[in-house]
């Protein structure tokens, strides 16, 4: 065991060292000198190539022995044509016209310079996207490992969790296997004693526990509403008995084949701590809704599901996502439960199990549907909390600091937490820009 992981790191390394070698090669060629007109020859001469291989990818839907080399061959000319950008940014564009000019102009080369970087650690995650098959149950049912499926709540209505309690409750898997939880954090022990809120938390509790018993679910509540959601699945753990724990966000509705199409893979890996599949809505978020775009272009959360956590899986760096995930409940309780040092636990708890050696899946299969949020201020507070998380992620648990994560999973992980730092590359762009075309030209 200790040899294969041993050289599964050197395997890792070697990939690395590799994708440097290239990437240094490219900068040499495209540092070397050309005059305007080559370089204009140059652009529009790889641009040309990037269409075509673009216009042969969709003549083969994107399907084939081709298509990796294609990638490889569209992400390395890319490259050279940003390298080349930014050589020519370096040595025809900045000063040269005052102080302020150069101040500003190396202000906004150094938003771009984040631009580039960040490109390229987008290019590293999606040179080996990896597609996965559901791996087939086995006939025998008695091997199936036990499953508790886990519905926190804090505010939704009872008819809301009702329908996700039942979506739940009729997946196809043997019945005395499978167990359906429900966590409320709204009926907590400390807001049934705190003044002005006691009462309606008191019949929030009821009215749960009797939805509960009506439909077969099992009530779940704690004594205090300690680290929200984290906090709320583990005060549930010690209760669990599975083997696995499926987790469903309240409005998150499973298909019957959710577990019949997941949980193979925890049987053929015996290290695999975690299947996530992709979050699908029915309604659009708010700013698809105002523009009228949710049916003229694909929604955001596709972008980060079909491109880039195919890519991280690649790398076995695909992370949690707070819902419609199985857990292995055992090396979840390795770890003390999900993470709580910031306010993107489920991140966080998947780097964590990653630094300890264990293996992650993305399976790309639309097996729940859920709903996004409706108003433009709640679809803003989750973009916040997601950006604060990644950065507290930053700060606190450093992937590039984190031992037991490989050199890919630190570079994987680096990319998706430093991409919200767009807004101030973003902010210094526009700044600057309005600055350096107010100033006088200076001859």
């Amino acid at each position: 065991m200790k040899i294969l992981k041993f050289l599964g790191r050197v395997i890792s390394i070697a990939n690395v060292l590799g994708i440097l070698v290239a990437l240094g090669a490219v900068w040499l060629l495209a540092a070397s000198p050309v005059h305007t007109v080559a370089q204009a020859y140059v652009g529009f001469g790889l641009l040309f190539v990037m269409f075509a291989l673009l216009y042969i990818g969709r003549r083969i839907d994107f399907q084939g022995p081709l298509i990796p080399i294609m990638r490889i061959l569209c992400i390395f000319i890319a490259i050279f044509l940003t390298a080349r950008y930014l050589v020519w940014r370096i040595e025809f564009t900045i000063g040269g016209y005052g102080t302020i000019s150069l101040i500003a102009g190396l202000a906004l080369f150094a938003a771009e310079l984040y631009s580039a970087g960040f490109a390229l650690l987008g290019y590293f995650v999606n040179l080996n996207p990896r597609e996965r098959k559901p791996v087939p149950l086995p006939t025998d049912e008695s091997i199936y490992p036990t499953v508790d499926v886990v519905v926190p709540t804090y505010n939704e209505p009872a008819e809301l969790l009702e329908v996700t309690l039942l979506g739940a409750l009729d997946m196809q898997y043997p019945a005395q296997k499978l167990a359906v939880h429900l966590l409320d954090d709204g009926g907590t022990d400390d807001r049934c004693r705190k003044p002005g809120i006691a009462e309606q938390s008191l019949a929030r509790r009821k009215e749960l526990q009797a939805l509960c018993a009506r439909v077969g679910a099992i009530y779940h509540t704690r004594q205090h509403n300690d680290h929200a959601k984290a906090g709320n699945i583990n005060a549930a753990l010690p209760d669990l008995n599975g083997d696995l724990m499926v987790i469903l966000d309240a409005d998150h509705v499973p298909t019957r084949d959710f577990l019949r199409r997941t949980v193979g893979f925890f049987l053929k890996d015996p290290k695999c701590f975690l299947v996530q599949t992709p979050h699908s809505f029915i309604n659009p978020d708010p700013i698809e809704k105002n523009l009228g775009i949710q049916h003229d272009c694909p929604p955001e959360t596709e972008l980060f599901h079909n491109v880039i956590q195919t890519g991280l899986d690649g790398w076995n760096a695909s992370f949690f996502c707070g819902s419609a995930a199985v857990m292995r409940r055992s090396m979840l309780m390795e770890v003390g439960g999900i993470q709580g040092d910031t306010i993107t636990e489920d991140a966080e708890t998947a780097m964590i199990l990653h630094a300890r050696g264990y293996n992650s899946v993305f399976l790309n299969e639309s097996l729940t549907v859920g709903l996004q949020p409706e108003t433009v201020m709640s679809f803003i507070a989750q973009r916040v909390r997601w950006a604060t998380g990644a950065l507290q992620l930053l700060h606190f648990k450093n992937p590039l600091k984190l031992q037991g994560l490989s050199p890919t999973q630190r570079i994987a992980y680096l990319s998706s937490f430093s991409y919200w730092f767009f807004p101030f590359s973003g902010s210094s762009s526009f700044q600057v820009g309005s600055l350096r075309s107010s100033l006088p030209r200076i001859r």
